[in-house]
């Protein structure tokens, strides 16, 4: 079938290679310090001294993670809910070009939907992709060749400013730990406490399917656990709450509170960042603390970045409630969070290096989104015949 630039040819991905399944291989098996790359259904998952795969393949998920497209250019060991790929003509198509052409197959959404979605060998042969000149080998693999490299250079365009836009991140913390190391390696005894009311006023919030009794409520939006990360707040999906006027007055967020999760994974003990005002009359619920930080002594951007280093960290985990895999503290342990408070005006010094940094970063993320957007339409001029 030819498309309607007359350029490409759409061919069934069963007659350019072969699937072959991944072997099982259990984490315990493995060698954490091996040189093969082992392979889930998603990507990376480990390491062992030996290959299943000894040559340039692609790892597409099977189970799970089904359409999943990884290129792995040593070959390495799939395992067994994976699928990787074995060329049936070299001469007839270029690895390269595959990978980003299955990456736009939509294979996805092929997977059978199931409590674990699964792609099946025959949907994945039947699946087409484009080909240039599939007529004339040597003239199609030059073009596919071409076309990789292109991708290539856009999508290394990409990695670049993506490690930059990390790099800016990680900077704040690493000029933090260089400005304050002195009061960092103070005893925690000799430090003040977060609760003191020199330093700050903390609330809880809000608590999920409470009765009123039928006193009037509104519906407000309210911030929850998943929306607070390390460092940063991920407000993609604001869900809103049934609360008392009284409750909206009492714990409206804003700007430069300083919002932590109570709990959860380990990860998430004690994690917060900054509220910035982002949404109008928004409260948070009783699983996260809001701080309000008393700025003749402490800035919010310095009591942000000071809970997420390892003397704060090691006071959250030392005092937490545990289980298994989960840990939580209370109001009274945050409270009791020992805090290296240098002079605000210190802080402030500091403050005014991370609104430089913010807009090195803004400018590191208009960037990335320029190369994410050029890309894009890279691929879909690729795989039109456009290129």
């Amino acid at each position: 079938m030819i498309n309607a630039t007359g350029k490409m040819d759409l061919v069934h991905l069963g007659e350019l290679v072969v699937a072959e399944y991944g072997a099982p291989l259990k984490a315990c098996d493995r060698d954490p310090k091996g040189r093969w790359t082992v392979f889930g259904s998603s990507g990376p998952v480990g390491k062992h001294s030996r290959r299943l795969v000894d040559h340039a393949t692609l790892v597409i998920g099977r189970k799970g993670s089904a359409g999943a497209i990884t290129f792995a250019p040593e070959g390495g060991w799939p395992i067994d809910t994976a699928f990787f790929t074995v060329i049936r003509d070299p001469s007839r198509v270029d690895l390269r070009y595959l990978y980003y052409s299955l990456k736009q197959a939509g294979l996805q959404q092929k997977a059978i939907s199931t409590a674990v979605p699964g792609l099946n060998r025959e949907t994945l042969y039947h699946s087409v992709i484009p080909l240039p000149f599939s007529n004339d080998p040597k003239r199609s693999l030059a073009e596919q060749k071409r076309i990789a490299g292109i991708l290539d250079a856009a999508d290394d365009i990409r990695r670049q400013r993506r490690s930059a836009t990390e790099l800016a991140s990680q900077l704040v913390l690493s000029l933090f730990r260089e400005s304050f190391n002195r009061w960092l390696e103070m005893p925690p005894s000799e430090m003040p406490q977060l609760g003191s009311p020199e330093l700050s006023q903390i609330a809880s919030g809000v608590t999920k399917g409470r009765r009123f009794n039928g006193q009037p409520t509104v519906i407000v939006p309210y911030i929850r656990v998943a929306n607070v990360q390390d460092g940063f707040l991920d407000l993609s999906e604001i869900k809103k709450i049934e609360a008392l006027p009284s409750d909206v007055e009492t714990l409206r967020l804003l700007n430069g509170d300083v919002l932590m999760t109570e709990g959860g994974d380990f990860d998430k003990l004690g994690r917060g960042a900054i509220w910035e005002a982002e949404v109008c009359d928004c409260i948070h619920q009783n699983h996260v603390f809001r701080v309000r930080c008393n700025r003749q002594h402490l800035l919010p951007i310095y009591l942000a970045n000071y809970i997420r280093t390892d003397v704060a960290k090691s006071y959250f985990l030392r005092c937490a409630k545990k289980t298994s895999n989960l840990a939580s503290m209370n109001m009274t342990q945050l409270k009791a969070t020992p805090v290296a408070c240098p002079p605000v005006e210190l802080q402030e010094s500091f403050a005014t290096d991370v609104e430089r940094i913010n807009r090195m970063q803004a400018r590191q993320n208009a960037a990335t989104r320029d190369a994410d957007a050029m890309f894009s339409s890279l691929v879909v001029r690729a795989f039109a015949g456009e290129l």
